[in-house]
This record gives C-alpha cells, sequence and structure tokens, in this order.
C-alpha cells in the first residue's frame, strides 16, 4: 500500500513538471529562430519600400522595408554618423515584431573601415519585452533600462511602419 501511495505521489510530480507552463522568454528564442530563417528565406519574394530616414541620426539614414502580400515582415534601418554606422532589423510576425537586431559599428579611421563595436537581441512576445541579450550577455529584464529599451524599440516600430505606409 505505501509503495502504490509513494507510486502515485511521483507520478503526480511528473505530471506536474512536465505540465508546468513554459515561460515566454524559454519560447521565444526557437520560435523566433524559425521565424527570422524562413522571412530571411522569403526576402525575394517581398516587395521592397525604402525610405530616407531624416532626423534619426547626424548624417542621416535610410529604411528598408521588405512586404509579403502587403504585411510588412522585416524592416532594415541604417542610420550614419561621423564616427560609424548602425543597423536596425524589425521582423514582424503576422504584424507584430517579434525580434530586433541592433548592431553599431564604429570607423577604425574617420570614413575608413567599419568595425562592429556592440550588438542588442531584443525578443518580444505579444507586446512585451521577454529577452534581450547584449553582445552575448543575457541582460536582466525587470529593470528600468530594459523597460526603456522596450518603450522605444516598440515606438521606432510603430513610427517605422507608419513611413513605409506613407
Amino acid at each position: 500500500m505505501k509503495l502504490l501511495h509513494i507510486t502515485k505521489t511521483a507520478a503526480l510530480l511528473v505530471c506536474i513538471l512536465v505540465a508546468r507552463p513554459i515561460r515566454a522568454e524559454a519560447r521565444s528564442v526557437p520560435t523566433a529562430s524559425a521565424r527570422y530563417a524562413q522571412i530571411n528565406r522569403e526576402i525575394g519574394r517581398c516587395k521592397v519600400v525604402k525610405r530616407d530616414l531624416e532626423g534619426y541620426s547626424s548624417e542621416g539614414g535610410t529604411l528598408r522595408a521588405y512586404l509579403l502580400h502587403g504585411s510588412p515582415r522585416k524592416i532594415v534601418a541604417h542610420y550614419y554618423g561621423a564616427g560609424g554606422q548602425a543597423i536596425e532589423e524589425y521582423y514582424f510576425w503576422n504584424n507584430r515584431l517579434f525580434f530586433v537586431l541592433r548592431a553599431n559599428f564604429t570607423y577604425q579611421e574617420p570614413l575608413s573601415k567599419l568595425r562592429r563595436s556592440g550588438e542588442h537581441r531584443f525578443y518580444f512576445s505579444n507586446g512585451k519585452l521577454v529577452r534581450w541579450q547584449k553582445d552575448r550577455n543575457l541582460m536582466t529584464l525587470p529593470s528600468q533600462e530594459a523597460k526603456d529599451y522596450e518603450e522605444s524599440t516598440l515606438l521606432l516600430a510603430r513610427e517605422f511602419l507608419q513611413k513605409v505606409r506613407s
């Protein structure tokens, strides 16, 4: 009888552990990677919309959007500055932002060869930042800096979508 009770308890614990909900952060990376790969494979089938970006950086910039059947799939913002450049790639799935890659480049010498000087990866789920990597380090989400990045990134994504549609 005691063995039956232990077996039932062990089975219940296994069910709880297996059935427990997976955090959005843990789900977001494999899903984002698969969607990222699919979007980049399909990029040749997309309609390309180009816009100038004025007022976003000291030397101007460009915006290039990739639309599949009218829906945004990827937006690339390229910023130019005296000390370097930055590129942001915004990825959308079902008209919702799910991933942003931000890379900074600095000139080795003025207006010469560029070298990568930093990278941010932002993963979103349902309009919320669920994971943030700075270079190769996982950053803390419940911080004011993460909240600021979340707000500014979502705001820029909305602004860029408006520019593409205008």
